[in-house]
């Protein structure tokens, strides 16, 4: 996963990506309050944070150990100096917090997503633009990954199999029928 924006139904964000050397890009919903130790810790390509949220998140001082290449976050323009004057954030990455440019903002849905099956094919649809949709066989191999445009999204499937599909919001099971 290069590029991950984290679902809008969490609070706080642990060690999920901890050590992740593929991450180069994370967006974080307004709903993040808080980080748990490490939880950007040994990411080594990841450059750019983009935080959506007014109130600059808590970090612990581990948030990046392991040295980071972070050069751009970009925050919502009327917390530039808040986000500069907090602890963790302006220690780390005093002169890399920028506003958000107005064109990249990220609108996210909280839900709605649709997954069904339609001949011999997976639908998904109402999705947000970026968000990383992962199809798997039921016996977990991956059988295919798409960023998703914000369009519906069609995927040829094999007849009589029944497979798993993944969002930032849900996981469903889809059987593919004759």
């Amino acid at each position: 996963m290069e590029k991950v924006t984290v679902p809008s139904l969490l609070t706080n964000l642990s060690s999920a990506f901890c050590g992740n050397t593929n991450l180069k890009e994370i967006t974080l919903p307004a709903s993040i309050t808080s980080f748990s130790a490490a939880a950007f810790a040994y990411c080594t390509s990841l450059n750019t944070i983009y935080s959506l949220n007014t109130t600059p998140p808590v970090c612990d001082n581990t948030i990046i150990s392991g040295g980071t290449y972070v050069t751009s976050v970009y925050v919502p323009s009327s917390s530039v100096s808040a986000y500069k004057n907090a602890p963790i954030w302006g220690d780390y990455f005093y002169s890399k917090i920028k506003a958000i440019p107005t064109s990249e903002i990220i609108e996210m849905k909280n839900d709605g997503i649709e997954i069904y099956s339609s001949k011999s094919n997976i639908i998904i649809d109402k999705t947000y633009k970026g968000e990383v949709v992962r199809i798997f066989t039921l016996a977990g191999q991956l059988f295919n990954t798409v960023d998703s445009t914000g369009q519906k999204i069609i995927i040829p499937a094999l007849k009589n199999n029944i497979y798993i599909v993944k969002t930032a919001t849900k996981s469903i099971k889809v059987y593919i029928h004759e």
